[in-house]
């Protein structure tokens, strides 16, 4: 069987795309609802960065206020991190 593609790229890093500052940007139009200051938001996202999934997911449930649901906000899957 032919194959059209020699090979397969994944980033599941970041470092070819940008795509922490579009996770950032996402956490902090999650947390705009709640009122919640945005440079902390922010600031908070940045300490993630280079964590495991466990400790990501561990801050994120410490971070956000109690009253956000298990499933999230409009759709966002907090569960799923």
């Amino acid at each position: 069987m032919e194959h059209p593609f020699e090979a397969l790229l994944f980033d599941m890093d970041g470092l070819l795309l940008d795509t922490e500052r579009l996770f950032m940007e996402s956490l902090v139009s999650l947390t705009r609802p709640l009122a919640m200051d945005e440079a902390v938001v922010r600031r908070f996202f940045l300490s993630l960065i280079g964590t495991s999934s466990a400790e990501t997911k561990q801050a994120i449930k410490t971070f956000l206020p109690v009253m956000v649901p298990p499933l999230g906000i409009e759709g966002f899957e907090v569960n799923r991190l």
